[in-house]
C-alpha cells in the first residue's frame, strides 16, 4: 500500500508515468507505452527534471551536513537553497553592482531582459546546479556548477562559481558555501577558472584543497572510494 502511495505521488510530481495496475497489464501494453514514450523526448527531459527535484541521491550527506554547520564571521549559519525564479529582481540588483562582475570572463553588466533569460534557462538545465547561498535567512550569494566541457571517460566533473552579495564581503560567506559543496559533491572532480588579478579567490580555493599548475584553471580531484 505505501508502494502504491509513493508510485501515485512520483506520477503526480511528473517523476514517472503510471500505467496502472501491473496484474491487469499486458506485456505488449506496457511496450506499447514505452514506445509512446520514446518518441516524446521532451517529456522524457521533463521526467529526468521532475526526478531530480524529487531526488539527486545527496540526502544521506546533506543529513550529515546539517550536524556540523558552516557559520560566517559574524556568527550567522550558512546553507544553500536551490534558485527560483523571484530570486531574479535581487540578482540582478547584485548584478548591477561593478564590484559584482569585477573578474567575470565577460565583465559588461546585462540588461534585465537578458539577466532573466538566464535565470529562466538556469531553472531549465536539469544537468547544473545553481545554488542560492543563506547568510543565516537572507540570500548572500550565488553559487553556480557546471558540467565541464571535453571530458573523457565517464568522469563527473563540474566547473564551479560562485560571487557574494557586495555588501557582505569579507565576512567569509564564500569561504562556508564552497566548503559545504566541496564535501557535498566530493565525488565529483571540481574546477574553477579564476582571473589572474583575483587573488582574494586563488587563496580560497587553495585553503579548500585545489591546486593549479598554470595560476589559472584550479582542480580538485574526487574522493577516492575503494571497493573491499
Amino acid at each position: 500500500e505505501n508502494q502504491q502511495m509513493v508510485s501515485h505521488a512520483l506520477n503526480d510530481k511528473g517523476a514517472i508515468r503510471l500505467l496502472g495496475n501491473g496484474r491487469q497489464m499486458s506485456a505488449e501494453d506496457i511496450k506499447k507505452n514505452i514506445e509512446l514514450l520514446m518518441q516524446n523526448p521532451v517529456q522524457i527531459k521533463n521526467m529526468s527534471r521532475a526526478g531530480l527535484e524529487v531526488a539527486d541521491g545527496l540526502g544521506v550527506k546533506r543529513v550529515v551536513l546539517e550536524t556540523k554547520p558552516r557559520y560566517s564571521k559574524d556568527g550567522k549559519i550558512i546553507s544553500l537553497r536551490p534558485l527560483t525564479l523571484e530570486d531574479n529582481e535581487l540578482l540582478f540588483e547584485w548584478q548591477l553592482d561593478p564590484r559584482t562582475r569585477r573578474y567575470f570572463k565577460n565583465p559588461g553588466i546585462p540588461t534585465y531582459d537578458e539577466h532573466t533569460s538566464w535565470v529562466k534557462s538556469r531553472l531549465n538545465d536539469i544537468f547544473s546546479y545553481t545554488v542560492i547561498i543563506l547568510h543565516g535567512k537572507a540570500p548572500a550569494g550565488v553559487l553556480r556548477l557546471d558540467p565541464a566541457k571535453g571530458v573523457v571517460g565517464g568522469r563527473s566533473v563540474y566547473m564551479i562559481s560562485l560571487y557574494v552579495d557586495p555588501h557582505k564581503y569579507e565576512l567569509g560567506i564564500g569561504k562556508a558555501a564552497l566548503g559545504i559543496i566541496v564535501e557535498l559533491m566530493n565525488h565529483s572532480e571540481m574546477r574553477a577558472e579564476i582571473h589572474k588579478e583575483n587573488i582574494p579567490s586563488k587563496r580560497l580555493f587553495e585553503n579548500l584543497g585545489f591546486v593549479t599548475n598554470n595560476g589559472y584553471l584550479y582542480i580538485k580531484p574526487p574522493v577516492e572510494i575503494f571497493e573491499v
